[in-house]
Protein backbone atom coordinates (compact mmCIF):
# COMPACT_ATOMS: atom_id res chain seq x y z
CA UNK A 1 0.00 0.00 0.00
CA UNK A 2 2.35 2.42 0.67
CA UNK A 3 4.61 1.88 -2.51
CA UNK A 4 0.80 2.51 -4.35
CA UNK A 5 0.64 5.56 -2.35
CA UNK A 6 4.54 6.76 -3.42
CA UNK A 7 3.73 5.94 -7.19
CA UNK A 8 0.39 7.93 -7.01
CA UNK A 9 2.24 10.51 -5.39
CA UNK A 10 4.85 11.18 -8.49
CA UNK A 11 2.40 10.21 -10.70
CA UNK A 12 0.30 13.64 -10.27
CA UNK A 13 4.12 15.14 -9.15
CA UNK A 14 4.97 14.52 -12.99
CA UNK A 15 1.25 15.70 -14.09
CA UNK A 16 1.75 18.81 -12.04
CA UNK A 17 5.29 19.97 -13.26
CA UNK A 18 4.69 18.91 -16.98
CA UNK A 19 1.57 21.28 -16.59
CA UNK A 20 3.28 23.89 -14.86
CA UNK A 21 6.17 24.08 -17.38
CA UNK A 22 3.45 23.92 -20.17
CA UNK A 23 1.96 27.16 -18.59
CA UNK A 24 4.48 29.16 -17.84
CA UNK A 25 6.67 28.19 -21.02
CA UNK A 26 9.83 27.41 -19.09
CA UNK A 27 11.71 24.84 -19.90
CA UNK A 28 14.38 24.90 -17.29
CA UNK A 29 13.48 22.64 -14.26
CA UNK A 30 15.89 22.37 -11.17
CA UNK A 31 13.96 19.66 -8.23
CA UNK A 32 15.85 18.57 -5.20
CA UNK A 33 14.50 15.68 -4.01
CA UNK A 34 14.42 13.32 -0.04
CA UNK A 35 13.49 10.38 -1.62
CA UNK A 36 14.03 7.24 0.64
CA UNK A 37 14.20 4.94 -2.02
CA UNK A 38 17.20 3.04 -3.50
CA UNK A 39 19.00 4.90 -6.17
CA UNK A 40 21.42 2.00 -8.07
CA UNK A 41 24.79 3.56 -9.69
CA UNK A 42 22.80 6.32 -12.26
CA UNK A 43 19.51 5.27 -12.46
CA UNK A 44 16.81 4.99 -9.97
CA UNK A 45 14.75 1.71 -9.18
CA UNK A 46 10.96 3.02 -8.78
CA UNK A 47 9.90 3.66 -12.12
CA UNK A 48 7.70 6.31 -11.17
CA UNK A 49 10.57 8.90 -10.53
CA UNK A 50 12.39 7.33 -13.73
CA UNK A 51 9.75 8.47 -15.50
CA UNK A 52 9.65 12.19 -14.19
CA UNK A 53 13.71 12.17 -14.71
CA UNK A 54 12.99 11.06 -18.28
CA UNK A 55 10.13 12.90 -19.15
CA UNK A 56 11.18 15.92 -17.98
CA UNK A 57 14.80 15.56 -19.00
CA UNK A 58 16.52 15.76 -15.84
CA UNK A 59 19.87 14.73 -14.80
CA UNK A 60 21.28 14.19 -11.71
CA UNK A 61 23.69 16.98 -11.11
CA UNK A 62 26.08 15.93 -8.16
CA UNK A 63 26.37 12.76 -9.90
CA UNK A 64 27.41 14.28 -12.86
CA UNK A 65 30.10 16.12 -11.45
CA UNK A 66 31.00 13.49 -8.69
CA UNK A 67 30.57 10.66 -11.24
CA UNK A 68 33.09 8.38 -9.22
CA UNK A 69 32.70 9.61 -6.13
CA UNK A 70 30.90 7.03 -3.32
CA UNK A 71 29.12 9.18 -1.05
CA UNK A 72 26.30 8.11 0.70
CA UNK A 73 23.77 10.00 2.67
CA UNK A 74 22.46 6.96 4.60
CA UNK A 75 24.33 4.39 6.37
CA UNK A 76 22.58 1.51 8.04
CA UNK A 77 24.79 -0.88 9.84
CA UNK A 78 22.99 -3.48 10.95
CA UNK A 79 21.76 -3.90 7.36
CA UNK A 80 25.19 -3.28 5.68
CA UNK A 81 23.49 -0.66 3.72
CA UNK A 82 24.41 2.43 2.02
CA UNK A 83 22.25 4.57 -0.13
CA UNK A 84 21.42 7.68 -1.69
CA UNK A 85 18.21 9.64 0.01
CA UNK A 86 18.46 12.56 -1.23
CA UNK A 87 19.33 13.70 -4.74
CA UNK A 88 19.51 17.44 -7.19
CA UNK A 89 18.13 17.26 -10.52
CA UNK A 90 18.36 19.62 -13.14
CA UNK A 91 17.31 20.03 -16.83
CA UNK A 92 19.75 17.90 -19.28
CA UNK A 93 20.25 21.13 -21.20
CA UNK A 94 21.21 23.35 -18.48
CA UNK A 95 24.02 20.63 -17.70
CA UNK A 96 25.55 21.28 -21.72
CA UNK A 97 25.83 25.01 -19.66
CA UNK A 98 27.72 23.74 -16.71
CA UNK A 99 31.67 23.28 -16.94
Amino acid sequence: LFFSILFDFFAVLLNQIAEWIAQTYLSEVILTALYALSWTGALPKTPSLKTIVEELDLIDIWRRFNPLTESFTFHSLPHSMMTHIDYLFMSNHLNRQTY
